[in-house]
């Protein structure tokens, strides 16, 4: 997994989170996930609250050969667009509003 955040104008951002996961081939059975998570974060003039910009991709790929089903490959993405205003505080920053989203 790796994150990475670069600057916008002002105090805006932008990051994108990706994540992967490989199957380790246990009951003929392989495969991998892989998701990317891009935002882009705008505070308000008032320094108070923030748009956020979600767009998230999830890919998958599988390959199984079993007596039953024999040889199969799968593989496919999904890819999602959300845009959410929150609040800004102690108690939820940044990190957390775009954790939220991206769950």
């Amino acid at each position: 997994s790796s994150v990475y955040l670069w600057d916008l104008e002002g105090s805006d951002f932008a990051g994108c989170i990706l994540i992967k996961k490989v199957g380790d081939g246990s009951k003929k059975i392989k495969g991998c996930w892989d998701s990317i998570h891009v935002v882009e974060a705008r505070t308000k003039s008032s320094g108070k609250n923030a748009t956020y910009k979600l767009t998230s991709t999830v890919m998958l790929w599988l390959e199984t050969n079993k007596d039953g089903s024999g040889m199969m490959k799968l593989g496919g993405s999904l890819t999602r667009q959300h845009e959410q205003d929150f609040t800004l505080s102690e108690s939820s920053p940044h990190v957390a509003n775009i954790g939220h989203m991206v769950e």
